[in-house]
C-alpha cells in the first residue's frame, strides 16, 4: 500500500539542479534524488555499514527469481541501494512537486571580481519554495519496523538543512534550504533515530570488506571504499556575521559587475567567492609544492569545466532573522591528502579562529576592503577553537539529536 510524506521546503541560497543543458530552468527531481542518495551514502558509511559505489562495477546488483526472494532481498544490497534502487531492484520511493514557487532571482549572470582576473560567474540557479511529494511503499522485512522511510527522509532532510546543502554547485554556494513536515520545523526524536538504525540492522554487511573471503575483490572494494564520502571523515562549521546586511551589501557591491542589479530583498548574498579566495590562498601557502592537495582540497577550473572541492562554502543567507554562511569538507586520509588531514585540520582552525575574509585586498582601489565580519559557531565539530572530523558513531548521532532536542 502506497503512503506519502510531504516536505515543503524553501530556498535560503539558490539551488541548483542543472538540466542536460547545463541550465536550472525548473526544479530536477532526478537531482533532488541525486543529492539526498548522496548523504544517505555518507551517513550509512559514517555509522559503520557499507555502502557501494553506485558508479562502479562493484555496485549492488540483484537478480529476483520468485516470489520468496523479496524477504531475503536486504541481504543481497546495502541500505543505500535497497531504498534508492539498484540493477534489478527499483526505488523504494517516488518523488513528484507541487505548489511550485521557485523561479529566478535575477536575470543573466552575476559576475564577481576579487581581482583583475575573469571572476567568478554565478547564474540565477532558483529561488522561492515548494512542496515535496514523497510516496513509498512499506517494509515488509520486520515487524518491529514502523514508518522507517519517514523517520529516513526527516534524518537526511535535517542533515541537508542543518550541515550540508542541497542538489548541485554547493562549492560555488548553492543549496541551502529549510524543510518543514506539516507545518512543524524539522526536528530529530529518539524514535527517529531507533527507525533508522532498526533499519541498518537488518543489513548484515555482507558486503563489508572484513567479511569477503575473495581477496582481488574485497581489495578493489577496499580501495573505491577509501574513495567514497563518510560522514566520519567530515566536519560541519557555521558563522554568524556581525553587522546590518545594507552595511555587507555595501561592502561587496564593488566586487559586482555594474549591470548586476543586487537587491535587498534577497535576504542573502553572493559571498562563497570571498571566502573560498582566502582558504585557497592560504592553502597554497601552507603547500606550496602540493598542487594535487590544493586543488583536491578547492577544486579546480578547466576551461567552463570544474572539477570536485573537498570543502564546500555556501553564501551568507538570512536564517531566523540573522545572517550567516556554513563551511563543510570531506577530508580522508587517502592520497593527496594522506598523513596532511591533521595539518588541514590546523590550518582550516586558523583560520575560523582569525576570519581573514572580513578584510581583503582590493587590488583596483590598492587597499584592503571590510567584507564579512564573523565568527564561528560552537557545534559539534568545532570545540575549544579546534576543528575536530566527526570521527565516531556516537558524534554522528548527536549531530541530529543534540540539536534536535533543543528545538
Amino acid at each position: 500500500m502506497k503512503k506519502e510524506v510531504k516536505i515543503a521546503f524553501k530556498t535560503l541560497t539558490p539551488l541548483w539542479t542543472g538540466d542536460a543543458e547545463g541550465k536550472s530552468e525548473k526544479l530536477k527531481l532526478t537531482g533532488i534524488i541525486g543529492s539526498l542518495r548522496w548523504w544517505f551514502e555518507a551517513l550509512v558509511r559514517g555509522m559503520g555499514y557499507y555502502a557501494c559505489d553506485s558508479t562502479s562495477d562493484n555496485k549492488c546488483k540483484v537478480e529476483i527469481k520468485n516470489p520468496g526472494d523479496i524477504g531475503k532481498i536486504h541481504e543481497k544490497m546495502c541500505p543505500v541501494c535497497f531504498l534508492f534502487g539498484a540493477t534489478g531492484w527499483k526505488s523504494r520511493f517516488s518523488l513528484n512537486i507541487e505548489n511550485d514557487n521557485l523561479k529566478k532571482p535575477y536575470d543573466g549572470k552575476v559576475v564577481v571580481k576579487l581581482n583583475d582576473g575573469n571572476g567568478w560567474h554565478y547564474e540565477a540557479g532558483l529561488m522561492g519554495d515548494a512542496t515535496l511529494i514523497f510516496q513509498y511503499d512499506e517494509f515488509y522485512l520486520s515487524k518491529d519496523l514502523n514508518e522507517v522511510f519517514p523517520s529516513i527522509l526527516k534524518i537526511l532532510l535535517y542533515l541537508i538543512q542543518e550541515y550540508g546543502m542541497l542538489g548541485a554547485k554547493t562549492s560555488m554556494g548553492y543549496g541551502v534550504a529549510r524543510f518543514k513536515t506539516a507545518d512543524n520545523e524539522l526536528s530529530i526524536k529518539d524514535g527517529n533515530w531507533k527507525n533508522f538504525t532498526n533499519y541498518l540492522a537488518l543489513f548484515d554487511n555482507k558486503f563489508n570488506p572484513e567479511q569477503i573471503n575473495d581477496t582481488e575483490r574485497k581489495r578493489k572494494i577496499e580501495n573505491n571504499l577509501k574513495n567514497l564520502p563518510n560522514l566520519k571523515d567530515m566536519f560541519f562549521v557555521k558563522f554568524k556575521i556581525d553587522g546590518e546586511f545594507k552595511e555587507i551589501l555595501e561592502n561587496i557591491k564593488q566586487f559586482y559587475n555594474p549591470e548586476n542589479k543586487i537587491s535587498e530583498d534577497f535576504n542573502w548574498l553572493i559571498t562563497s567567492p570571498v571566502v573560498r579566495k582566502v582558504i585557497r590562498k592560504e592553502i597554497k601557502s601552507q603547500f606550496n609544492s602540493n598542487n594535487d592537495l590544493r586543488h583536491f582540497l578547492m577544486g579546480k577550473v578547466k576551461g567552463k569545466n570544474s572539477t570536485f572541492s573537498a570543502i564546500q562554502v555556501s553564501h551568507v543567507y538570512t536564517n531566523n532573522k540573522k545572517f550567516e554562511f556554513r563551511i563543510y569538507g570531506w577530508l580522508p586520509d587517502k592520497k593527496p591528502i594522506q598523513g596532511k588531514v591533521k595539518d588541514v585540520l590546523n590550518l582550516l582552525s586558523q583560520l575560523f579562529n582569525d576570519v581573514p575574509w572580513k578584510g581583503i585586498y582590493d587590488s583596483r582601489q590598492k587597499k584592503k576592503v571590510s567584507l564579512l565580519p564573523s565568527k564561528v559557531e560552537d557545534g559539534v565539530c568545532w570545540q575549544n577553537s579546534n576543528l575536530k572530523l566527526l570521527d565516531s558513531c556516537k558524534n554522528v548521532k548527536n549531530l541530529f539529536l543534540q540539536e534536535g532536542e533543543n528545538q
